[in-house]
């Protein structure tokens, strides 16, 4: 069967199968594949914490995004044209 692994194989180096873009997974499932990242560091060692860290700053890094623009949108007066005297 493509793509399973037996046992023996998870033990060595990780080699990723699939790529899917971070961009186009949801907030709900970085979170998600983060929790199941840090279960496998926790029982198969620190090999894995790439693909934990990997998960933990795109996430970091779309909340930090989100509250910059949130406080950049709260803080924004109307703008306004500015008419120039004539002289």
């Amino acid at each position: 069967m493509k793509g399973r692994h037996s046992a023996a194989q998870c033990r060595g180096k990780p080699t990723p199968t699939h790529r899917i873009p971070v961009a186009r997974l949801s907030m709900d499932e970085l979170e998600e594949g983060r929790r199941i990242a840090a279960l496998v560091v926790k029982h198969c060692g620190k090999k894995y914490l790439p693909l934990f860290s990997r998960l933990d700053e795109e996430i970091m890094q779309r909340v930090d995004q989100q509250d910059r623009l949130s406080l950049c949108l709260k803080s924004q007066a109307p703008m306004t044209r500015v008419r120039r005297r004539s002289r």
